[in-house]
């Protein structure tokens, strides 16, 4: 049996329609930006509405936003692949390791892999950032 869905549809579709709203941009809201805003309101977490709709693109577009084009280029990232990349990013000496910082430096570094990426292979941030220290 699986288990009970926290949220239902239309209020994952309502809560980034209320974040849009709250940006006020034309543009493509980014995960990242929703989390911010979705703070104001208690909103269900990106992830959890990533998890429901596949991908960030597939939800803006169900809630009728502006989504970004499908990138031409989908690498199929292995684990090893997606740790290395994140042992790039843990061993600069600025970096820190939360998630909010792994996504600008992506965002900086080309052919990184996107944290949504690396998160959704590992289940969390966290169990991520211990695979890419050695910690089992």
């Amino acid at each position: 049996m699986a288990p009970a869905q926290k949220y239902t549809d239309e209020q994952l579709l309502r809560a980034l329609r209320r974040a849009a709203e709250v940006d006020g941009v034309s543009r493509p809201m980014t995960q990242v930006r929703y989390d911010e805003l979705r703070v104001a309101f208690d909103g269900p977490s990106g992830f959890a509405v990533i998890r429901r709709y596949g991908t960030w693109r597939a939800a803006l577009q169900a809630a009728g936003l502006p989504a970004n084009r499908a990138s031409a280029r989908r690498p199929n990232w292995t684990e090893a692949e997606l740790l290395e990349w994140l042992r790039r990013f843990l061993a600069h000496p600025t970096a820190g390791s939360s998630y909010s910082a792994y996504v600008a430096w992506a965002q900086t570094t080309r052919d990184a892999p996107s944290g949504p990426t690396i998160r959704n292979k590992f289940g969390k941030w966290s169990t991520a950032v211990a695979a890419a220290a050695g910690e089992d």
